[in-house]
């Protein structure tokens, strides 16, 4: 890995945002406009990331979580009176819940609720964050990485529920209102 070393954390949730800014203007006006002009010397670590599937499986499970987050109850209301589920319900990106499930990952489940998903996609993303260690210099310390998107004791009743309203109550404080731990 070259050493573009910058900022991982701004760089980690630059690539979670440039996913999102698609929906709202195309991704090459965005590249111009904000990655470019700021981020220019890390092209190559954010190709890196772009390339890597293990990092791509953690951006897309946290686009997820963090979407469900944000429209909780308007994605329990739509499951539970619509039979709506995550891949026909317009706020969630259908593309990357194809290329999960492409991948081997099981995201769409019949009969699920809001609050499963959570605790699914919360699972999914504790058991692949260690796969993107490797993108990482040894000096950087990866536990403050990975504490940033594992919660752990998520099985707990109370927990989810604690993330949750702590977001909720702090959107604003997030990087970009991505949820991180």
């Amino acid at each position: 890995m070259q050493n573009h070393a910058n900022s991982y954390t701004q760089l980690t949730h630059i690539q979670i945002i440039s996913d999102n800014a698609e929906k709202v203007k195309p991704c090459v006006s965005f590249h111009h406009i904000f990655i470019e002009p700021h981020f220019a010397e890390c092209k190559e670590l954010l190709d890196e990331l772009y390339a890597d599937q293990s990092a791509t499986v953690i951006r897309y499970l946290c686009k997820l979580r963090t979407t469900l987050m944000q429209k909780f109850k308007k994605t329990d209301t739509a499951m539970r009176y619509d039979l709506k589920n995550l891949h026909n319900l317009e706020w969630y990106d259908h593309d990357n819940i194809k290329q999960l499930e492409k991948w081997g990952f099981t995201i769409i489940q019949a009969n699920y609720r809001s609050e499963k998903y959570m605790s699914d996609l919360t699972k999914l993303i504790n058991e692949n964050i260690d796969k993107c260690s490797h993108l990482f210099y040894d000096w950087v310390n990866w536990d403050y990485i990975r504490d940033m998107f594992y919660i752990p004791k998520y099985q707990r009743p109370q927990v989810l529920r604690d993330e949750f309203a702590k977001y909720m109550a702090n959107i604003e404080h997030y990087p970009f209102q991505m949820f991180i731990h």
